[in-house]
């Protein structure tokens, strides 16, 4: 899995040769599409537990939080 796009192989291995059976790529699934479903998870958990309040109106918060999420 990329940053932007992930790439799955499948592959069949003999003796005498590797050959790959299936390919599939997604241009539009990556690590940055988890971590933002991760970011909304943790938003709704926040806000609902903390009254309220809401990391997605505050920047610094927002990038913060994104940080600890790729971490």
């Amino acid at each position: 899995m990329g940053h932007s796009k992930t790439s799955a192989f499948v592959g069949c291995f003999t003796k005498e040769k590797a050959s790959i059976v299936a390919q599939v790529n997604d241009r539009n699934l990556g690590a940055r599409d988890l971590d933002w479903s991760i970011f909304e998870h943790c938003c709704e958990v926040f806000e609902r537990e903390s009254g309220g309040l809401n990391p997605k109106e505050n920047k610094k918060a927002q990038l913060r939080l994104l940080d600890a999420i790729e971490k």
